[in-house]
């Protein structure tokens, strides 16, 4: 016996937001069901909501701060995408992912509370700007304010003042590409 057809709530992929008519959400079952839990899969981190199950979502969480060469981040991120996708017993297989590495530089010249090292700082801001990048949804295009960016740095113990900092070059909102996997590129503390 097959499964039933598949049945999912209809998404508004532009709102981001499911489609109500009527004060009642629409549904849609076959190939677009199957898509619209897709789209909303890869963009629900995992562990995220404890309404999802555990294997619901990706987990990029694993890519993040490890010192791994080009090939072999974009390998696992794939890999991690199809086990995403895979969970439905709608999806019988993937031929075809494409995720694209985005190294965003980080400079800042701080003020250092006494005790702290330049590396240490470096450090803490890395730890800060990887869980930010890490909630941001994969697969849609989102612009992270610049002050959100600043937070990380301010937040760092070993900081008491900055005089200048920049994010991807500039010091204004970073906007992270629907294809594009953020890592932290090069930090530069003085």
């Amino acid at each position: 016996e097959g499964l039933p057809l598949c049945r999912e709530t209809d998404w508004d992929f532009t709102a981001n937001q499911p489609v109500w008519r009527d004060g009642s959400p629409v549904f849609v079952t076959g190939q677009r069901a199957v898509l619209i839990w897709a789209w909303n899969a890869l963009h629900t981190e995992r562990f995220a909501h404890d309404v999802y199950s555990s294997d619901y979502g990706p987990d990029f969480s694993a890519l993040l701060g490890q010192s791994y060469a080009e090939e072999i981040r974009q390998s696992k991120a794939i890999r991690i995408v199809r086990e995403t996708l895979l969970v439905n017993p709608y999806i019988t297989g993937v031929s075809q992912v494409s995720v694209a590495e985005r190294e965003i530089p980080l400079t800042a010249s701080v003020t250092l509370v006494e005790g702290y090292t330049a590396d240490r700082v470096g450090d803490q801001l890395e730890a800060a700007v990887n869980e930010l990048l890490s909630s941001q949804p994969f697969g849609t295009t989102v612009t992270i304010p610049f002050s959100r960016f600043l937070a990380c740095l301010l937040q760092c113990p070993g900081v008491a003042d900055y005089s200048a900092y920049t994010v991807d070059g500039a010091s204004a909102a970073v906007t992270i590409n629907a294809g594009d996997a953020p890592v932290v590129g090069t930090i530069t503390i003085t």
